[in-house]
């Protein structure tokens, strides 16, 4: 019998994500993992609940994700992404990097984290991997909105 542990906090969840990703791309693990992702009671609401971060952060890497998007749109379902794609997303890691630092301390540590895995993981897929991300960072957005509505 296969029991799930439930996640108690942010790092759970990024330990849980990485392994299920350690052998897959986002697209290989099916349905049942996708909508784990987005549900009510899903990843995206759970990290929503739990990270620290103003919606004007999840907005500026949000716009980055769907300016990439409509590149992605180009590519044949099937197809990998290509080298452009891939060096726009390590981009992204590089401007949460700078957001993550101890510095400025613009995002979590532990949403950087988890957002760079995911975004490792894309980079070495398909079309659909970017798809399944861009629908994950749309519901952190709005389970964040919801949960936090009085922050900017």
């Amino acid at each position: 019998m296969n029991e799930k542990k439930e996640l108690s906090s942010v790092q759970d969840l990024r330990e849980e994500l990485e392994k299920l990703l350690s052998e897959k791309n986002l697209s290989e693990l099916g349905y049942s993992f996708r909508e784990k992702l987005i549900a009510q009671g899903g990843y995206a609401e759970f990290l929503a609940q739990k990270i620290e971060i103003k919606r004007t952060q999840l907005r500026k890497y949000f716009n980055e994700i769907k300016r990439l998007k409509l590149e992605v749109k180009k590519i044949r379902e099937n197809d990998m992404l290509p080298d452009r794609i891939k060096i726009k997303l390590k981009r992204l890691i590089a401007l949460l990097a700078y957001a993550a630092s101890p510095k400025r301390r613009l995002i979590s540590r532990d949403f950087y984290e988890i957002i760079v895995l995911l975004i490792n993981k894309v980079s070495e897929g398909r079309r659909e991997d970017f798809e399944i991300f861009e629908e994950f960072f749309e519901a952190i957005i709005a389970y964040h909105t919801y949960y936090k509505p009085w922050e900017e």
